[in-house]
């Protein structure tokens, strides 16, 4: 409902147009001032849509107010009512782009004209600026959409060209000439599925230079920082690895795993050093205390701490188990770096180690072809750290090629259980932690093994197949897209469809109406 404000001096002449409105039943909200100044006093604290006022007024005449009014609400729609009919008042109100010029005494079929018209104008001018608005928006989501997709196909290596310099202008995504570095933030819960907006939100409070930021499924989410301080000086980028931790823990109970990457400044250096980022993020199974880890100290043998060498132990054995030596040397080698950089263990006790892990390679073999004594009197005799650790890849290596048969067998067995459970419960919370609990194995291996046989990350598995899902679902069933979501175990409807749209191009419901004019186009 729009709303008037009446303006006269005389009571009874603002008593008269308010009793013709209710008679008339004008759907308007009426208030009135009983002069200029006063008027104008409830325009600056009042929204106005029509301003309905005599000329004659003391204080402030109709024409001042008018002229005042328009420069608080340029959108105001003005009717001027006097009982003077002068050519100059009326060209004044001409002037001041007034709707109408009404005189006293009223017209009652003119006066019901006049408020028609105007309403009309308001109606026709708040349907154009919803429409513009929602073009807008409209647009602002394309956008954001493009952007995405650009960030999605510059880390998954997708080519780019002319159109990729469009849309970066477009979007205003600037990261021609920039050194970037990106930010992998890594939750084993599910959280940017419905808190993704949220967190936008808080990473433009905490990061005061510029910066993009892509969602990769329920669990990742990536950053990339341009022009951050350098790489060398971390000190920077530590205090806001740092803050954004903070931030889970405080908002949200959670606990981040961040991994900052290597400073790129080429395009094609942002696929390579992400997938080598997204390969080193399992490091996440090792570490329970230091969640905010660099690449540069990683290449640097830079990380080190008792929890580290007890998890990947752990995770060593266990592969052993599963029959896996190839990605026991992926271990020993983190192992060994993690030793390099412990004060906590002397070279005696690390032989020790060494040889327990020789001993259960021994113990897994089925042709126990390796006698027990000369291994570990081989490992006792080693002189250094690395001529140890050569020694253990080494023996791991013979036992891969003896092996290979059996663990191939065993890794399929395991696949094919995982992609069993998928299957089943792909409408449930499912997550790595979970599914590597169901076939014994650890996170940290199931990653590896499920990489190396479906050369793709379990949870980018997991999304595309739920979205295969959805797509049978759109094509064959009457299913709202709402349910559908929920049925392929997206139950945010705005998430859902994002993912739909970042891998087919289209959202659920445009997807939907392609298929239903392909078949009316038989």
């Amino acid at each position: 409902m729009f709303k008037i404000l009446i303006v006269d001096d005389e009571q009874i002449e603002r008593d008269g147009i308010i009793f013709l409105i209710k008679k008339y039943k004008i759907e308007l909200d009426v208030a009135e001032a009983e002069n200029g100044e006063k008027a104008l006093e409830y325009i600056k604290n009042n929204h106005v849509d029509i301003l309905f006022t005599d000329i004659k007024m003391p204080f402030m005449d109709g024409f001042v107010l008018v002229h005042h009014s328009r420069e608080i609400n340029p959108k105001l729609k003005t009717i001027i009512f006097s009982a003077y009919e002068e050519f100059d008042y009326a060209r004044k109100a001409i002037d001041n782009k007034a709707i109408s010029y009404i005189l006293k005494p009223i017209v009652i079929d003119e006066f019901l004209k006049v408020i028609e018209n105007v309403i009309k104008l308001c109606s026709d001018e708040e349907e154009n600026e919803k429409k513009n608005f929602e073009i807008m928006e409209g647009y602002k989501k394309v956008l954001v959409y493009e952007k995405e997709k650009l960030l999605l196909d510059l880390i998954n290596s997708k080519t780019y060209d002319n159109d990729y310099s469009k849309i970066m202008e477009l979007t205003k995504l600037d990261l021609y000439g920039k050194n970037i570095t990106m930010l992998l933030i890594d939750i084993q819960k599910r959280f940017f599925d419905y808190k993704n907006d949220e967190f936008k939100e808080i990473l433009k409070e905490l990061i005061k230079y510029d910066f993009e930021y892509l969602n990769l499924n329920e669990y990742q989410g990536v950053i990339f920082l341009c022009n951050p301080i350098a790489e060398q000086d971390k000190n920077e980028l530590i205090k806001l690895g740092e803050k954004i931790k903070e931030k889970f823990e405080e908002n949200y109970n959670l606990k981040p795993f961040l991994l900052f990457g290597k400073t790129v400044s080429k395009f094609e250096d942002i696929a390579k050093e992400f997938k080598i980022m997204e390969h080193e993020s399992d490091l996440k199974y090792f570490y329970e205390n230091d969640t905010v880890i660099f690449m540069s100290d990683i290449e640097s043998h830079n990380l080190s701490s008792t929890e580290v060498v007890d998890n990947i132990l752990t995770d060593i054995y266990r592969t052993i188990d599963a029959g896996d030596t190839s990605y026991s040397t992926i271990s020993i080698k983190r192992l060994f770096d993690a030793f390099k950089n412990s004060g906590s263990y002397s070279f005696i006790y690390i032989k020790y180690i060494c040889a327990d892990i020789i001993k259960k390679i021994i113990e897994k073999s089925l042709s126990n072809s390796n006698n027990l004594k000369t291994c570990i009197e081989e490992v006792f005799a080693k002189k250094s750290m690395a001529q140890l650790e050569d020694d253990i890849i080494n023996f791991i290596s013979i036992r891969k090629i003896d092996d290979r048969t059996d663990t191939d067998r065993t890794s399929n067995t395991v696949i094919k259980k995982v992609l069993d459970i998928i299957g089943k419960e792909y409408r449930g919370d499912l997550n790595l932690e979970y599914i590597a609990e169901k076939v014994y194995l650890t996170p940290s291996y199931l990653s590896y093994l499920f990489k190396k046989m479906s050369d793709q990350s379990l949870l980018k598995y997991i999304t595309s197949y739920r979205l295969k899902k959805a797509e049978g679902l759109l094509d064959n069933t009457n299913m709202k897209i709402i349910d559908i979501g929920k049925n392929v175990g997206y139950p945010n409807l705005s998430y859902f469809c994002m993912l739909f749209k970042n891998s087919y191009g289209m959202t659920p419901a445009k997807y939907r109406e392609r298929e239903k004019k392909n078949e009316n186009s038989f």
